[in-house]
């Protein structure tokens, strides 16, 4: 698929799909659509505008269900405002968020993220949910530990 600036995209700028079965087996479920974003430019990367292309290319029925937008970003998002301990202000953090969630819908940052991943292993167990990467998940575990040992190490 090529974007209207000229530009291909392998995915339709949607990285994360998801969704909750309704229980009756019907059309009309809980579904998400996400873009994960690991660089600073996450600010030009809202899933939100590139739902009904994202549809239009890539499914022969379209779901009939309203998606979520959803945002997933590995970094902190407290980086201004914060006091001389490191803590944001609470009033500055919801209003910074109020902005994020109206642009880019479902917003998943480093403090919300560990508690979604560590639920990953468990749904993945259960057979019902596929979730790609999990096997490096001990590499990863060993990279962040030795990494940490290094900061708390300090400059040698």
């Amino acid at each position: 698929m090529v974007n209207l600036n000229g530009e291909r995209s392998k995915d339709g700028g949607i990285d994360v799909i998801g969704w909750r079965p309704a229980r009756d087996g019907l059309p009309g479920t809980f579904y998400l659509l996400g873009q994960v974003a690991s660089g600073h430019n996450w600010h030009t990367k809202t899933v939100l505008k590139d739902i009904e292309s994202f549809h239009w290319a890539w499914f022969e029925v379209q779901p009939v269900s309203q998606p979520t937008g959803a945002m997933f970003v590995p970094f902190c998002i407290t980086d201004t405002n914060e006091s001389a301990a490191g803590v944001a202000d609470q009033a500055f953090l919801i209003s910074k968020m109020q902005f994020i969630a109206k642009e880019f819908g479902h917003f998943i940052y480093r403090y919300k993220l560990p508690f979604y991943a560590g639920k990953a292993p468990t749904l993945s167990a259960a057979g019902t949910t596929p979730i790609e990467g999990l096997d490096e998940v001990p590499r990863i575990h060993t990279w962040v530990n030795e990494f940490r040992a290094r900061l708390l190490k300090g400059p040698v």
